[in-house]
């Protein structure tokens, strides 16, 4: 064994052992039906996860906890597919969409009950809700209007239309702060296609362009509001992954054989989860982890490193929510019976960025073995 990584490994195992066990777990899904489920949020303190599985008459919204998992069922002749996208940081509203044929509407569901957000005037009936502030007093998603489609905020005053910017075909919000008082998404422009951030502050709205480049979009916001995830690209290419934190952009590191895609981050902003591109294999990305200044990690070789030992068999194909101190992990993955799964990853505490750096020493050698055993099978 090479001496430097025998010494890494030394020290990450004291790293583990000085820790709780992680623990990974499979979600299931809801009775009936093909077996396909993915988990898209989670409560603030990692206790609730929401997100789609399956039933005999289609896709439903779900919400999981302490291991059981319930459907949260549909809208009135919207009764085709739900899907809960998100779950407000107190855990007692979900947010997420219900559609039937040409219908497609937003809902927020509380204490059992799911209601109909409504759209935007103009275009046909569709709107979708994609994240909830802390408390679930403000939801945020898009809807077709006049536009292609519109970013929209609503509150207990009713759904409202964030302008588009001059310039722009159409927008669509993804993010919001616990407070409610940062949006963030993507716009796209009418002259060449390309997008950009969009961002709105207290209502005052602008447009980013981190790197300059064709494209670029923010995916998730912290609680705090003060860290925007998101990705950008040339006119062709794999996205690349970004940080945005006090007006400076950072490019998140990826494996160098795909780019990045960030789909969430803690309240602080400490801990950014998403999917890495991979190369050598039959799939195109994996879920990834970044902790602070360490660098990007695959979930799954951070699991087998640290002997949990369920995990073998699974492709874990991206994370899509974080608790807010990091530590709960929600996505979807590829089970060993070959269905779509959703899962959740218990890391007990986050780790310091120092030993994620050695982390990374010890995986260089775990991912390119678990690389070339990929494109063997």
């Amino acid at each position: 064994m090479n001496a430097r990584l025998f010494v890494v490994g030394l020290i990450v195992g004291s790293q583990v052992s000085a820790c709780e066990a992680i623990t990974f777990r499979p979600l299931g899904d809801l009775p009936g039906g093909h077996f396909a489920s993915q988990a898209l949020g989670v409560s603030g303190n990692g206790k609730i996860v929401v997100g789609e599985g399956s039933t005999p008459t289609g896709p439903e919204a779900f919400r999981w906890e302490n291991g059981v998992m319930v459907g949260l069922g549909f809208l009135p002749g919207a009764e085709d597919l739900s899907r809960a996208n998100a779950i407000s940081a107190d855990g007692n509203v979900i947010v997420g969409v219900s559609q039937s044929g040409t219908l497609t509407e937003a809902f927020r569901w509380e204490n059992g009950i799911m209601a109909g957000l409504g759209d935007l005037l103009g275009g046909g009936p569709s709107s979708s809700a994609s994240a909830v502030s802390g408390n679930g007093s403000v939801i945020v998603g898009h809807s077709e209007s006049n536009a292609p489609f519109q970013a929209f905020r609503w509150d207990s005053g009713g759904i409202v239309g964030i302008p588009i910017p001059a310039g722009f075909e159409w927008t669509s919000a993804s993010g919001i702060s616990d407070d409610g008082t940062v949006i963030v998404g993507a716009g796209s422009k009418l002259l060449n296609g390309g997008g950009e951030v969009l961002l709105v502050e207290n209502g005052v709205m602008s447009t980013l362009n981190p790197f300059n480049t064709f494209s670029s979009g923010a995916q998730s916001i912290s609680g705090d509001g003060n860290v925007i995830v998101g990705a950008f690209s040339a006119a062709s290419g794999s996205g690349l992954g970004f940080k945005l934190e006090g007006g400076v952009a950072t490019q998140l590191d990826d494996f160098g054989t795909g780019g990045s895609i960030p789909l969430a981050v803690s309240h602080d902003g400490s801990v950014i989860v998403g999917r890495v591109g991979t190369s050598g294999s039959t799939f195109r990305h994996e879920a990834a982890i970044w902790i602070g200044s360490g660098g990007v990690i695959s979930l799954k070789s951070l699991l087998l490193l640290q002997g949990v030992q369920n995990v073998s068999g699974w492709h874990l194909n991206q994370a899509n929510a974080v608790s807010d101190d990091g530590t709960v992990i929600v996505g979807v993955g590829l089970n060993p019976d070959g269905n779509d799964e959703a899962w959740i990853i218990d890391l007990n505490e986050v780790p310091e960025p120092s030993s994620v750096v050695l982390w990374l020493l010890a995986l260089s050698c775990t991912n390119a073995k678990l690389f070339r055993a990929k494109a063997r099978d």
